[in-house]
């Protein structure tokens, strides 16, 4: 198994939620990127529900998350 993936997804694309296990489509996911701080160049994407990453993260922890589609 290669130690690398593709990054380059298309929105048909299905993946697998982080958090619940379950199948979701690219285009509907939330990709959570992190990285070691030793390490800046290593960095892994993982994805998720909506609603598996707002029930999950800690009320206390600040959302961020903008919407393209929506007048600010």
């Amino acid at each position: 198994m290669d130690k690398f993936i593709n990054l380059a997804m298309s929105e048909t694309d299905e993946l697998i939620c982080c958090f619940c296990g379950e199948s979701l489509s690219f285009k509907q996911s939330i990709q959570i990127s992190f990285w070691k701080t030793t390490e800046p160049t290593e960095m892994q994407g993982i994805f998720s529900h909506p609603e598996c990453f707002d029930k999950t993260l800690h009320i206390c922890v600040p959302r961020i998350l903008i919407d393209e589609n929506e007048d600010v």
